[in-house]
């Protein structure tokens, strides 16, 4: 896959591709057991210029032709339109995030910045690091409060789509938003199913803090 280039959309149509040159590939460190995450530099073409950037990876995500019915959230179609949302309502997402239909995996911005950052999530809690998260409060109530507020935009956040990435020199953590994919999903107030409500939504907010968010 190295120097190949791949069109890479913001949607899983295959429509209007960037260009895009893959550079060297670095399998990274992770438990992630649902996808294999490569570090990447890429380039990208304008016309007839070329632009490069570092702190990219592909995430190849671990599913199979013919499971659209079984995990209808996580197909990339659907993965793309709940980013779509979420960017566009200003949820912390990543800056760069998208797709390429032949080769079917995602492009997205490497938010560890080649390894200055750590990330805690569902696959990395905080217990097993040597980190003291200096806002450690102020993340803890904006992970409620984004629950809240994405469940009012009609999106249910599951406990896997939160993350906090934390400078390791000077430890203050970032929520993100970066799992979007099976247990988490669009909803209609209108026909709000009895496990799809605010509170349901705010409990898998305290399931996040209390599972990865603790040094318990």
């Amino acid at each position: 896959m190295n120097g190949k280039e791949c069109g890479f959309c913001k949607n899983s149509t295959g429509k209007n591709p960037t260009r895009v040159t893959i550079g060297k590939l670095r399998c990274m460190n992770t438990t992630n057991m649902e996808s294999v995450i490569k570090e990447s530099s890429i380039s990208i073409r304008f016309g007839d210029k070329n632009r490069n950037y570092k702190n990219m990876i592909l995430k190849i995500p671990h599913y199979f032709e013919g499971e659209e019915k079984e995990f209808p959230e996580a197909i990339p179609e659907n993965v793309l339109k709940k980013y779509k949302k979420l960017k566009e309502n200003g949820f912390p997402v990543v800056p760069t995030f998208r797709y390429d239909p032949e080769n079917k995996y995602f492009l997205m911005t490497d938010l560890t910045e080649n390894g200055k950052n750590i990330i805690i999530d569902k696959h990395e809690p905080l217990k097993n690091t040597n980190i003291n998260i200096e806002n450690i409060d102020q993340i803890k109530k904006e992970i409620l409060q984004t629950a809240e507020k994405a469940w009012n935009n009609e999106i249910f956040l599951s406990y896997d789509a939160y993350a906090v990435v934390v400078n390791k020199e000077t430890r203050i953590g970032k929520l993100y938003i970066l799992d979007i994919g099976q247990m988490s999903y669009e909803i209609d107030h209108r026909y709000c199913l009895i496990y799809d409500t605010k509170d349901d939504a705010i409990d898998k907010a305290e399931l996040f803090l209390k599972h990865s968010f603790s040094k318990d």
